[in-house]
């Protein structure tokens, strides 16, 4: 054994070969993969509405302001705002914008959705 550093081994120590390693299951997790962050954010959108630090729990989007601006940049899909004051750190107030699709808006966003089938 070679006592240089533990991780080297002994000259002549079987190492694996690839055909001996263990299957790859890379195959099995391209279906479970979970949505990327815009296609989420979009099917949250469809759902209800979303200030910053719901969307931040409860969607895994810790920037949803750039993340709308990404939805109506790249899919044409308008997303309305107004600007809300809620509790913030230690309960202090804090003004943020809350975000949600129209009527029309939302069926566009539901067409999308289905067309990269994203599970809602």
């Amino acid at each position: 054994m070679d006592k240089r550093h533990p991780k080297h081994k002994a000259p002549g120590a079987a190492t694996p070969k690839a055909s001996q390693k263990e299957p790859s299951t890379d195959s099995s997790r391209k279906d479970s993969k979970p949505p990327l962050k815009i296609h989420r954010t979009l099917a949250g959108l469809t759902r209800r509405s979303w200030n910053r630090f719901e969307a931040e729990r409860l969607l895994s989007d810790h920037c949803l302001h750039s993340t709308v601006a990404e939805i109506q940049r790249d899919y044409g899909i308008t997303v309305a705002r107004k600007f809300e004051i809620v509790p913030g750190y230690q309960g202090r107030p804090t003004r943020c914008c809350r975000y949600w699709l129209e009527p029309d808006q939302r069926s566009k966003a539901l067409t999308f959705l289905a067309r990269k089938l994203v599970k809602l």
